[in-house]
């Protein structure tokens, strides 16, 4: 089961890990958001915030890691274009 968690995350997302970040954030927010909406007895109303506000850390966290993951590939690709040898 891990093994096959682990491939499905590696054909959807360029890094498992911050794929599994992004997940874990959109969870986060979905629950955020059904304990904003369903009244729990015993779960306090600032719960929800708590949820939503670290889906949106985990979030930014994960796009940024893809940011830095794109520029730096970015970069590589230029760098092996003007390097020597390129053509």
């Amino acid at each position: 089961m891990i093994r096959y968690f682990a491939s499905l995350l590696s054909d959807y997302f360029d890094h498992p890990i911050l794929g599994l970040l992004l997940l874990v954030s959109a969870f986060l927010l979905a629950l955020g958001g059904v304990l904003s909406v369903v009244d729990v007895p015993g779960v306090p109303v600032i719960a929800a915030g708590w949820f939503a506000i670290y889906g949106i850390g985990a979030g930014s966290l994960g796009l940024f890691g893809y940011l830095v993951l794109y520029v730096s590939r970015g970069i590589s690709i230029v760098r092996d274009m003007a390097g020597p040898g390129a053509s």
